[in-house]
């Protein structure tokens, strides 16, 4: 009795402590049988096919979508398009047209028209009838030779209406006795239905002849004054003679009307005014200093396509006062062109804004698309020599990505249809929805932008009688549609740690980003409230005097770049001294030393709450000897691993012995089964019998109880 439940205890103990196989365990207990299966008959069943998990499949059909989307995004890309938009903001806004002042340095009308003949004329046309490499410059060609105008070159003029001066400014009268003009105050301009449409242009004679002094170019070293004659003004084509309304013909000073702000939505919120607008309107510009946002509307005169002639129009424009006037709120410059060998569309737009207060602010915008390279690619134009396959690589790579992406979809679609109780429960999928609805708005838009410029020319005769506004349209909506895509592939490589979930090492991010999210939100929105006040105090007290706080959007961008480390105390102390220590040391104090500090502490503890869960999983799991990984998704990656390393490239384990033979690898692989099924029996044991070892001494005294009844009952029988 006493060595058996000696024998018994022992037993117990080893299996508890997961140092025992099955067999031992048979051998030294009478309660415990067990019987390894026949290597015979495992050898005569078929092989199963493994099954894979839905993770990791998943995971693959990600893999496999990142890296479509990798190969046409990305693949093939350079840093042309940035160079190419360089090159035209050296040309028309670095180059200074007098002496340490270029565009940004305009300060007056008469230095805008003077920007207009001598940058804008002399390089879109060619700087003296001449390319920067001594070359006769040819009609089309801008100044570097390599870019070509695609279209006129567009001047607009929006002017503002009159409204009544004050009632103090009307009782002022002027040295000479005169009263001002109760009309003759123009507010902001910060509506299309205070645009004044009722300007008459003024009518160019262009037969006169002028004396002018040409400025220096590299072809002149010094200006020489030469006479002017006029040349006959050629005759407009068939295509150019029809009326200057909603025909893209050329306009000569004529109003545009752009519609509604959105058009449609202009109509459901009364405005009787709106109306489809013009086709060859220009998109809305939004100052990127001001702020102030110009629709298309506006005077719009087109330059003549030739040199001498447009130079004649400058000149007529400018003596008939049509750049100025107390009216005058923004004079805009646009033209498209297209460099062939980079095979770049761009759109240069210049925009001097006049301001109420009499300030002149020159702004711009340079926008540089490849719209025209899908068509091309799809037709093989300009690609002839090349392999078939290398003519529309890039384009069927693109359209490729596309189909993946509605096969995408439809899967997510079947998915929801089968899960449609559960499936917005989890975050992942919502991001899923996201990700894909958004590619296949980007697939749409690309294809209509696809559309629209298939088949078109650039030696089209309807582009000398106008300005390009269709494209330029379509270059607009192109880089809107980059923009869309890449704020989406941000969610694209988000979606990496949806998989990262199943490695507990790397679940650490997502688990302390869940718990710490409600608490970030609560001190976001503390950290709001603070800064919104700041901004409006900043803005009350600044404004009139620094720029970085001239307006409330200004203040609130500038206190969110203070908060990242960057400021200028020193415009500040010297703006008012005395008002600093009142709101920027406050501000700094409250943001950046408590709130941003307590957003550390808040993920600092949520971390160390998911490291310590983290850590004691692992000891649980190493305390009952359970090494392999509970995830279906990991066990695949292991065994993709195993099958890779070990028998593909044959790269034999860290634990191998030199020189033994196949025959002692499958008596390997047979004891590593065996062992795994022990743990997995010792797990579900150990799972039924809680605290096993802390009851060992009421088992062993079953034990021993049970071995003195058996004994007592062999010898009663014996007797």
């Amino acid at each position: 009795g006493g060595s058996g439940g000696k024998s018994a205890g022992m037993a117990l103990n080893a299996f508890a402590g997961g140092r025992a196989s099955m067999a031992g365990l048979a051998s030294k207990t009478r309660q415990v049988s067990y019987e390894p299966p026949a290597p015979a008959a495992a050898a005569a069943a078929p092989p199963r096919r493994r099954k894979w998990s839905p993770e990791f499949l998943d995971f693959w059909l990600y893999a496999l979508f990142v890296a479509i989307l990798a190969a046409t995004n990305i693949a093939g890309t350079n840093a042309t398009p940035y160079y190419f938009r360089r090159n035209l903001e050296d040309q028309f806004l670095v180059n200074e047209f007098e002496p340490n002042c270029a565009y940004d340095g305009i300060a007056c009308f008469a230095q805008i028209q003077v920007w207009l003949r001598d940058v804008v004329a002399g390089y879109a046309y060619g700087a003296g009838g001449r390319t920067w490499h001594g070359k006769p410059a040819k009609p089309r060609l801008l100044a570097d030779g390599v870019t070509m105008r695609v279209g006129l070159v567009r001047v607009r003029v929006v002017r503002a209406r009159g409204g009544a001066c004050p009632t103090m400014a009307k009782e002022l009268t002027l040295p000479d006795g005169t009263k001002l003009d109760p009309d003759n105050c123009y507010p902001a301009l910060d509506a299309t239905w205070r645009v004044k449409r009722n300007y008459e242009a003024p009518a160019l004679d262009l037969t006169v002849a002028e004396v002018a002094t040409e400025a220096p170019t590299f072809a002149t070293d010094a200006p020489t004054p030469a006479v002017v004659t006029p040349e006959p003004t050629r005759a407009p084509s068939a295509s150019c003679r029809a009326a200057a309304t909603k025909t893209g013909a050329k306009r000569r000073g004529e109003f545009v009307s752009s519609g509604c702000p959105g058009k449609y939505l202009g109509k459901y919120l009364g405005n009787l005014a709106c109306d489809d607008g013009d086709s060859d309107a220009e998109l809305p510009y939004t100052s990127a200093t001001t702020g102030i946002t110009y629709y298309g509307d506006g005077n719009a005169f087109d330059l003549s396509p030739d040199r001498a002639v447009a130079l004649r129009e400058l000149r007529a424009l400018h003596a008939a006062n049509f750049f100025a006037g107390r009216s005058v709120r923004a004079v805009i410059v646009s033209f498209c062109v297209y460099n062939p060998h980079a095979d770049i569309f761009g759109l240069v737009r210049a925009n001097v804004e006049v301001l109420p207060g009499g300030g002149i602010v020159p702004t711009y915008q340079v926008v540089a698309s490849p719209i025209l390279t899908l068509d091309r690619e799809l037709r093989g134009d300009g690609l002839a020599g090349e392999p078939w396959g290398a003519q529309r690589r890039g384009a069927y790579g693109e359209l490729l990505f596309y189909v993946v992406c509605v096969l995408y979809a439809l899967r997510e679609v079947r998915q929801f249809v089968k899960h449609r109780e559960v499936y917005f429960d989890s975050f992942w999928n919502w991001l899923e929805v996201i990700n894909l609805s958004t590619y296949l708005l980007v697939a749409l838009l690309r294809i209509t932008v696809w559309l629209w410029t298939a088949g078109r020319s650039l030696d089209d005769i309807d582009l000398n009688c106008g300005f390009a506004a269709d494209l330029a349209k379509i270059a607009h909506v192109a880089v809107r549609v980059d923009a869309l895509n890449a704020v989406n592939m941000i969610f694209s490589f988000l979606k990496v740690f949806k998989y990262f979930r199943h490695v507990p090492s790397l679940a650490q991010f997502t688990n302390t980003c869940a718990r710490s999210v409600s608490d970030c939100l609560v001190l976001l929105g503390i950290m709001f409230v603070g800064i919104l006040g700041f901004a409006i105090a900043f803005f009350v007290g600044y404004g009139a005097s620094t720029d970085a706080y001239k307006d409330f959007h200004s203040s609130f961008i500038t206190l969110l770049d203070v908060l990242m480390g960057a400021s200028d105390i020193g415009g500040l102390v010297a703006s008012d001294h005395v008002l600093v220590a009142f709101l920027f040391f406050p501000f700094v104090f409250m943001n950046s030393f408590i709130v941003l500090s307590m957003f550390l502490a808040v993920i600092g503890i949520a971390f160390d709450e998911v490291r310590d869960e983290h850590l004691e999983d692992m000891k649980e799991r190493r305390d009952e000897g359970i090494k392999e990984a509970d995830s279906p998704f990991l066990q695949d990656m292991h065994y993709c691993y195993d099958v890779l390393v070990h028998k593909i490239l044959r790269i034999p384990r860290v634990d191998a012995k030199v020189g033994v033979g196949d025959d002692d690898d499958e008596e390997d692989d047979d004891d590593a089964a065996l062992r795994a099924r022990c743990r997995r029996l010792h797990a579900e044991f150990a799972a039924k019998v809680e605290h096993l070892r802390d009851h060992q001494d009421l088992l062993l005294e079953a034990v021993r109880a049970r071995s003195e009844t058996e004994s007592r009952r062999l010898s009663q029988g014996g007797d």
